[in-house]
């Protein structure tokens, strides 16, 4: 997974991008997100990400910008309904917030990776 940080002229805000790797792949050798949530020509689905996010208008206006950049992204709105969702989804990465109702963000990040098959990135998000 390559991240890297941008600063976003018009906004004057720093921007988070993320690249998945296709595994066995050199990070040169990344694929761009296609426009659409659509399987690629080569018939490789898009990356799953998970957001879980009790702020319903957070996780959803992350969903949109995630799913028009090619990802198709998963929502959960509490730390339960996220590992259950974890589980039958089986994400890329986990975009998950830190307080949450019906339990801790940190202990779910702990319990996701003991309920997915393959170590899962998670990147923590917290409001101030």
């Amino acid at each position: 997974m390559n991240i890297l940080v941008v600063d976003d002229d018009r906004t004057n805000r720093k921007l988070l991008r993320v690249k998945l790797e296709e595994e066995g792949q050199q990070p040169e050798q990344l694929r761009q997100p296609s426009t659409s949530a659509q399987p690629t020509p080569d018939h490789r689905p898009p990356k799953k990400i998970l957001i879980i996010e009790d702020e319903r208008n957070i996780a959803k206006t992350l969903a949109v910008r995630l799913n028009a950049l090619g990802y198709q992204a998963v929502l959960a709105y509490d730390a339960l309904s996220g590992l259950k969702t974890a589980r039958h989804s089986s994400p890329d990465l986990v975009l998950l917030n830190i307080s949450l109702p019906a339990g801790s963000g940190i202990a779910a990040a702990e319990k996701i990776q003991t309920l997915l098959p393959r170590k899962t990135p998670v990147i923590f998000l917290t409001g101030s």
